[in-house]
């Protein structure tokens, strides 16, 4: 029989219900006993009070239960009084051992402790932690030490006496006090029973109610439990259990079962390689269910996190589906809004500056509360705005550039408020943002709009306290007090748990029971999960006095799991082998457990391991592969009616699935705002400067006609007035990147990039000037960022194709009868990276050229100056930024090959380019020897 089963009927059967109290571990479980009651009687009865023990003790206290940040305030003051340095620690310092120093507090309210006792152990503690074998004294920092944890009793009486004087106390104090004086329950009805209902782990102070209720004959408790932890001495599912029973003097409680021994189960494991994979495995088992089978069935989530994906993933069979668990408010999408709040003020601070941070404006743009209340027409305008922001590159906009509609506008003007340590403003524009969000989101949005709603409502008593008054804190605190606050509230789902799938957390589990339980994520770390205890005490100390440590924790959990089993006769198990975080790849130590001691013990118990894996095809992982379909061969077509450059060929040899992405599908590069400036960033700098200063001496114009008069040769007093003029030129190249702001590269990296491209600026027109000084002839500038382009006719099944080449020279310059053409570089260059090897006689031209790095891009430079002037250049070379001491780095060939030969097979190249990229048996996929771009990712 089920557990509440058996409580309606012990009740029946003991107890007057008009009469009677049940005290539960949770809310969850008084919808079932109230239609376990119906069930039992089929008409009209009296219905037994129900009552959680949280809400049990808050009745009864004699005064109201403070909270945990206003208690953390009190303590501040307290600690500001006590300390009489003259430097007071500040609110944010105190901060970082504050919160440790209310919890143990508490939990010595709570577990009964004689707080004298404690800290006197403690100072003692300490003092040996200090002890010197040679009897040295003690420096200043060490007697600051000292005094700290000598001052730690009279901290906790002051702020006992404090909030005593203040009509307000603390949890564990509220507890405590019910404990020794339990007469109070039965002051408005002195015939009163309290039924305890289904607990494990119990504070000092809550075993001593039920102590003292049990032995007037008015406590009733009941436990849910089985024997084959129970009545053994060393499993951790039952220690609570047994010290309730050796505290009561019993031989035994009501309800022990024996269904783990004698009950058949069958327990399957799911191996999951993705975290989302486990939602995935238990939605197709979910879908093989009847009716009948979902109403018995529940689903936990012993990792809570996964709560999003199962929602959307739960199969249409599954006509009804109860969420009985509070999702977590920091797992939606209200924690990323909060921090866009947030970060606009930190950046205020940091920039001292007004207008919008561009990140930070950009990040509210693509919030999906704000695409939920802007209009279409809004969207289009704040796009073409961000696109305007990128192309610029600026770093801070103004709201009034930015204008795109009366939604938008007002929620801007909203969240430039700056605060300036004015709290009341932040909580109350806080707020003011909410309620303008909530009420433009579409009704439809039902989602949404609880959460908001839910969050406004946590954050009013936040707001109370605020208005109270804080102490002085910073944006940082103030922050951490707010987050603090709300971030471990939750949005209750209320449904219908009597019918239906049921969706639960390991909580809300307590006291029933289900046939068939799918448990997804159970990872060490998730169960039992990791919490460490929180407290200044020593483990060692806290166990001497009965405070919790961390095995309490462990025993807490493991009954929470093996209860679960009790009823079950099937369990689906899922847990994740993906390295997310340390330790959160392993199966949870339960799973362990029951294949090596429930399994021996109980020979009805099967264990059945599987394994699920996300078909590649959907994971899509480094394996996406594309198929050359019409479409496809659409687009490869209009790609080759455009021009070919060196970049596109090279690109589809190094990764052809990245040069699908990004030519052939266009999908290009991600625009982004820079406010660091990139290698490749200063290089471009540097390349536009040259250009500058080389322009007027160039005998061509970029159209490649012949500039009147020609210009003269290039000098050394030219590079020496170059060498003067050069920096104002980098400095304006800088100051039209971020918009005008001259101070966006005053400090930090910005500056160093600053410096680092007037240095590189300055080596290359030395070596230049060391060039001419050494020439026996004049140097003329031929070509400056001259285009080059040419047609070039292929063979493609049988029938001609034309192609067009197209190359971009960044200098092409004279000197004597020899022609070079230069590209610069910003990166790096190596000679063997534009040095051909000596060509093998099986070895076909693409392979040949593609093997050397920038050979394909010099070769197109050289057939393309070829095409033009109807002759070879003397050399095509690469003029790396970076390598200038060794100048351009001409293209060659090992042993003085002839590069004649190679261009003349550049079309050979292009036609076997042309001919592999049309071949519908050769389809686009990753290239396994190249890095993975953000596309093949």
């Amino acid at each position: 029989m089920k557990f509440i089963e058996q409580l309606t009927a012990y009740i029946e059967e003991h107890l007057d219900p008009r009469h009677l109290t049940i005290v539960l571990p949770s809310e969850r479980a008084k919808k079932y006993i109230g239609a376990s009651w119906y069930n039992r009687f089929k008409k009209p009865v009296w219905l037994p009070e129900m009552i959680t023990i949280d809400q049990l003790v808050r009745r009864h206290a004699r005064y109201p239960i403070i909270d945990r940040t206003r208690a953390l305030i009190e303590l501040y003051a307290i600690h500001c009084e006590l300390d009489q340095s003259n430097e007071p620690q500040s609110f944010d310092d105190f901060l970082s051992w504050g919160g440790l120093l209310l919890n143990d507090f508490d939990e010595i309210e709570r577990y009964q402790v004689k707080p004298k006792d404690l800290f006197r152990n403690l100072t003692d503690i300490k003092e040996i932690e200090n002890w010197s074998f040679n009897n040295e004294t003690l420096t200043e920092q060490q007697k600051k030490f000292m005094e700290f944890w000598e001052k730690l009793p009279t901290y906790f009486f002051a702020l006992s006496s404090k909030l005593e004087e203040k009509g307000m106390m603390q949890a564990g104090r509220a507890y405590r006090e019910l404990a020794e004086s339990p007469e109070v329950l039965f002051k408005l009805d002195k015939n009163r029973n309290y039924l305890f209902a289904g607990f494990n782990a119990l504070s000092k102070s809550e075993l001593e109610l039920f102590k003292q209720l049990h032995n007037l004959g008015r406590g009733h408790i009941i436990i849910d439990a089985d024997a084959y932890y129970l009545h053994s001495a060393t499993h951790e599912a039952g220690s609570f259990i047994r010290k309730l029973v050796d505290e009561l003097h019993v031989k035994s409680l009501p309800f022990v079962s024996n269904g783990l021994t004698q009950r058949s189960k069958t327990i399957n494991t799911i191996e999951c390689p993705q975290h989302t994979g486990q939602v995935k495995a238990i939605a197709s088992l979910l879908n093989k269910l009847s009716e009948q089978e979902l109403n018995e069935t529940m689903v936990l989530l012993a990792d809570e996190s996964l709560i999003a994906p199962l929602l959307k993933n739960i199969p249409k069979n599954v006509g009804t589906a109860n969420v009985t668990l509070g999702l977590p408010l920091q797992y939606t999408a209200l924690k990323t809004w909060i921090e866009n709040i947030f970060s606009i003020q930190e950046s205020k601070l940091r920039y001292k500056s007004e207008a919008f941070y561009t990140h930070d404006l950009r990040k509210i743009w693509r919030h999906p509360f704000v695409l939920e209340l802007l209009t279409d027409t809004e969207k289009k305008r704040f796009i073409e705005h961000e696109q305007r922001i990128i192309n610029k590159n600026i770093l801070f906009v103004n709201p009034e550039t930015v204008s795109s509609g009366n939604a938008h506008d007002t929620l801007l003007e909203l969240l430039r408020t700056p605060w300036k340590g004015d709290w009341v403003l932040a909580i109350k524009t806080i707020r003011q943002l909410n309620h303008f969000v909530h009420e433009r989101i579409p009704h439809s949005s039902v989602y949404d709009r609880a959460i908001l709603q839910r969050f406004d409502e946590v954050i009013r008593d936040f707001q109370h306290l605020v208005e109270e008054g804080l102490p002085t804190i910073s944006l940082k605190t103030f922050k951490h007090l707010f987050h603090q606050h709300w971030s471990g509230k939750a949005l209750a789902f209320h449904g219908t748990p009597l019918k239906g799938l049921q969706i639960m957390g390991l909580l809300e589990t307590r006291l029933l029971d289900f046939k068939r339980i799918y448990a997804i994520g159970m990872n060490e770390g998730k169960m039992p999960p990791t919490n460490p205890v929180q407290t200044m005490i020593p483990m060692d100390l806290r166990a001497y006095f009965g405070l919790p440590t961390p095995r309490e924790k462990q025993g807490l959990f493991a009954h929470h799991f093996y209860r679960l089993l009790h009823e079950c006769d099937e369990m689906w198990v899922t847990y994740t082998t993906a390295k997310e975080n340390i330790g959160s790849n392993e199966a949870s130590r339960y799973l362990k457990q029951l294949e090596l001691e429930l399994c021996r013990e109980n020979e009805g118990v099967v264990m059945h391991k599987w394994l699920y894996s996300i078909p590649t095809s959907d994971s899509g992982y480094g394996m996406v592969e594309i198929q050359k379909t019409d479409e496809v061969f659409s687009r490869i077509n209009a790609f080759l009616n455009g021009s070919l450059s060196a970049s596109k060929v090279n690109k589809y040899f190094s990764c052809p699935l990245e040069f699908y992405y990004r030519y052939i599908l266009d999908f290009g590069e991600e625009e982004v705002i820079e406010e660091e400036i990139e290698n490749n960033r200063f290089g471009i700098f540097i390349h536009e400067v040259l250009e500058q200063l080389f322009r007027n001496f160039a005998r061509h114009d970029k159209e490649g006609n012949k500039v009147t008069p020609s210009p003269k040769n290039v000098t050394i007093a030219d590079i020496d007035h170059m060498l003067e003029v050069y920096p104002d030129l980098i400095e304006e190249q800088f100051i039209r990147h971020f918009h005008g702001d001259r101070s966006a590269f005053d400090s930090g990296k910005n500056v160093l990039s600053f410096q680092m491209a007037l240095e590189l600026t300055r080596r290359i027109l030395l070596k230049e000037r060391e060039f001419i000084a050494q020439l026996n002839v004049p140097l003329f500038i031929e070509y400056i960022e001259f285009t080059m382009e040419a047609e070039l006719e292929i063979q493609h099944e049988g029938k001609p194709r034309k192609i067009r080449l197209k190359g971009i020279a960044d200098r092409i310059d004279s000197f004597g009868n020899e022609f070079r053409v230069i590209d610069y570089k910003s990166g790096k260059a190596k000679k063997s990276e534009v040095t051909l090897d000596e060509r093998k006689a099986d070895q076909d031209i693409v392979s040949y050229i593609s093997a050397t790095k920038h050979a394909l891009q010099l070769l197109m430079y050289m057939y393309l100056f070829r095409s033009i002037k109807g002759f070879l250049p003397s050399q095509a070379s690469i003029y790396s930024m970076v390598s200038i001491e060794e100048g351009p780095l001409p293209l060659c060939i090992k042993n003085d090959g002839l590069l004649q030969d190679v261009v003349d097979e550049l079309p050979a190249f292009f036609e076997q380019f042309v001919q592999e990229l049309l071949n519908q048996n050769i389809s686009l996929r990753h290239n396994p020897e190249s890095k993975y771009c953000s596309f093949c990712e």
